[in-house]
């Protein structure tokens, strides 16, 4: 139970990491036109639907996380064995 919780931690904790780098990355490489946005706005909808679709860098990032947060698990339960093997 003890290193299923550890693993469901790091999981977490490096998904959020990931979810939050993308994010920094696609903010940073975004250039608005404010011209094109300016002569569009007038033809916007007044209401926002926010649309999405599950993509193979959504897929990846999960299995990074994932495979990042197993290894991260098991080198702390390895680390906590061999702790407890050394004579006091």
């Amino acid at each position: 139970m003890k290193k299923f919780f550890l693993f469901g931690v790091s999981f977490v904790v490096i998904f959020a990491v990931f979810q939050m780098l993308s994010g920094m990355v696609l903010t940073w490489m975004y250039t608005p036109n404010v011209s094109e946005a300016w002569s569009m706005s007038g033809s916007l909808p007044q209401e926002t639907v926010i649309v999405g679709n599950f993509s193979l860098v959504s897929l990846g990032m999960i299995l990074a996380s994932a495979v990042i947060a197993y290894f991260i698990s098991s080198k702390i339960m390895q680390f906590n064995k061999n702790k407890a093997e050394l004579p006091s």
